[in-house]
C-alpha cells in the first residue's frame, strides 16, 4: 500500500483547505490538500461577501492576499428591498465604510487560493476514507481511496496532523462525531452569470439588492460582482418538506437542468418581483443550482487523536448562510490555526505542541462559532430553529441586535468570544442561565 509522509495533511479542496494550505506553505510547513474530484472545483454559482473579519485573517494568511482578493471583487451597496403587494416598496440600505465590504464570485476567490500553492502540493482523486492514530499517538494515518485508470487503490498518508476541511457533508466528521447535516426547511436557486452591461437580463450596477416578501417565506438577492458578474438567487420556505421531497441532485442524473429551473419560477408570481423573475428566466437553465440549505449542529470539540485531527469550516460548523459568514468564519479558522500550528513546528517537540496548539485553537474558536452559529440560525426566522426568548423580540431590538454583532465579529481578531461593549454580545449573554442567575 503506498504512503506519502506530510507535516500536515488537509482533506479538502475548498476555500477553507486551500486557505489554511497557502498560510502554511507561507511558512514552510509541509502542508498538502486532498480533494476527491477529478481536479478542484472552479465553480459553485454563488458568491462570498467579504467584511473586515474575513479580510483580515485572509491578509494574516499572506501579505498581500486580501488586496488580490478585493480587486476581483466589487465593493458594493447593499439594500434590503421589501415587497409586498399593495404597499410601498420599503427601502433600508446597510451602511459600510469604505473599503471595508466587498463581494466576489466564489469561483475567483477559489482560483486565486489555488494559484498560490504549489501544484505539486494538490493532490486530487483522493477520496478520504477513515483515519487513525499512528500507533506512537504522535501522528495520524488517514486513509484515501484514489481514483486511477485501472480502477482504485488505496493509499495512506502519515501526517503530524490531519485537518479536515471536507465541507458540509465531511467524511471526517462523520468518523469523528457521527452526525448528518440539518436541514433547515429553505431551497435554494442560484446562478452566477456573465452580464455585462446588463445584455442578459437588467440590474443595478454596483448594487446587492436583497429581496424580502411579507412573511419573509421568499427571499431573492441580486448582486453585482463586479467585472460583468451578477449573482441571482431565490429562497423558499419548505415548511413541510415538500420541496425537499422532491429534492434531487443534479449529479445523480436523475433531474435536469430544465426541471430546476421550473421549480424556480413555479414560486416566482410574486408582483414587484418581475426583476428576479427577469433574470431567472433569462438564464440557461445549465448554470441553475438546486440546493437544500443544511446546517451542522455546533460543536464543544473538534478534534480528536489527541489533537492530531481537527476539523474546521463547514465541516466543523456549516451554518445558516443569512449573513454570510460561512466563508469568514473558514477563513477566520484558516488565519487562527496557521498562526498556532506555525508556533508548534518550531517547537523543539512538534507532536507534543501540535496538541496544546489545537487546544488553544478550541479554545479561541469554539465559544465565538456557537455564537455566530446560533445568532445564524436564528436568522431563519422558524420557530423550531430560534431560542425562544427571541420570538417576541421588537424590529426594533432586532435591528440592534444585529448592529450589535456586526461590529463584534468585525473587530476580529480582537475580542474573539464576546464584545465587552456590547449588550446583545458581551460576556453573559441575555437571557442566558448565567444572566438569570445574576438577576435573581
Amino acid at each position: 500500500m503506498d504512503r506519502l509522509d506530510v507535516d500536515v495533511a488537509i482533506a479538502g479542496g475548498g476555500l477553507c483547505g486551500l486557505a489554511l494550505a497557502v498560510g502554511l506553505q507561507e511558512r514552510g510547513i509541509d502542508a498538502h490538500v486532498f480533494e476527491k474530484a477529478p481536479a478542484l472545483r472552479t465553480d459553485s454559482a454563488t458568491a462570498i461577501s467579504m467584511a473586515l473579519n474575513g479580510m483580515r485573517a485572509v491578509e494574516g494568511l499572506k501579505p498581500g492576499l486580501s488586496k488580490e482578493m478585493y480587486d476581483l471583487g466589487l465593493e458594493s451597496d447593499v439594500k434590503h428591498i421589501v415587497r409586498i403587494e399593495g404597499k410601498p416598496q420599503i427601502t433600508i440600505p446597510v451602511d459600510h465604510k469604505k473599503g471595508e465590504f466587498f463581494m466576489i464570485g466564489w469561483r475567483f476567490s477559489q482560483e486565486l487560493l489555488a494559484s498560490k500553492l504549489e501544484a505539486s502540493r494538490i493532490h486530487c482523486n483522493h477520496r478520504f476514507m477513515s483515519y487513525k492514530p499512528t500507533e506512537d499517538g504522535r501522528g495520524v494515518d488517514a486513509e484515501y481511496l484514489v481514483a486511477t485508470e485501472g480502477g482504485h487503490e488505496t493509499r495512506v498518508v502519515r501526517a503530524k496532523v490531519l485537518i479536515g476541511a471536507d465541507g458540509l457533508w465531511s467524511n471526517m466528521r462523520k468518523q469523528m462525531i457521527g452526525d448528518t447535516p440539518r436541514y433547515l426547511n429553505f431551497v435554494n436557486w442560484n446562478a452566477m452569470i456573465y452580464n455585462p452591461g446588463g445584455k442578459v437580463f437588467k440590474y443595478a450596477e454596483g448594487e446587492v439588492h436583497m429581496l424580502h416578501s411579507a412573511d419573509s417565506n421568499i427571499v431573492g438577492y441580486i448582486s453585482d460582482l463586479g467585472h460583468g458578474y451578477v449573482l441571482w438567487l431565490l429562497r423558499i420556505l419548505d415548511e413541510d418538506g415538500s420541496l425537499a421531497a422532491d429534492f434531487l441532485d443534479r449529479s445523480s442524473g436523475k433531474k435536469d437542468a430544465a426541471v430546476c429551473k421550473e421549480r424556480a419560477l413555479r414560486h416566482l408570481n410574486i408582483p414587484g418581483w418581475e426583476d428576479l423573475r427577469g433574470a431567472i428566466e433569462a438564464t440557461d437553465p445549465e448554470l441553475i443550482y438546486e440546493r437544500r440549505s443544511m446546517d451542522r449542529a455546533p460543536l464543544d470539540k473538534w478534534s480528536d487523536c489527541n489533537g492530531h485531527a481537527v476539523l474546521v469550516g463547514d465541516a466543523a460548523h456549516g451554518m445558516y448562510s443569512a449573513l454570510g459568514m460561512g466563508a469568514r468564519t473558514a477563513f477566520e479558522d484558516a488565519h487562527q490555526l496557521t498562526l498556532f500550528l506555525e508556533e508548534a513546528f518550531q517547537a523543539q517537540d512538534p507532536s507534543t505542541a501540535i496538541s496544546e496548539a489545537v487546544s488553544r485553537f478550541e479554545e479561541v474558536r469554539v465559544e465565538r462559532i456557537k455564537r455566530i452559529h446560533t445568532y445564524a440560525t436564528e436568522l431563519t426566522d422558524r420557530p423550531q430553529f430560534m431560542p425562544n426568548w427571541t420570538l417576541n423580540l421588537t424590529q426594533k431590538e432586532r435591528v440592534v441586535r444585529l448592529n450589535e454583532f456586526l461590529l463584534w465579529t468585525c473587530q476580529y481578531p480582537e475580542n474573539p468570544s464576546y464584545d465587552p461593549q456590547s449588550k446583545n454580545w458581551g460576556r453573559i449573554l441575555p437571557h442566558s442561565d448565567e444572566c438569570q442567575a445574576l438577576e435573581q
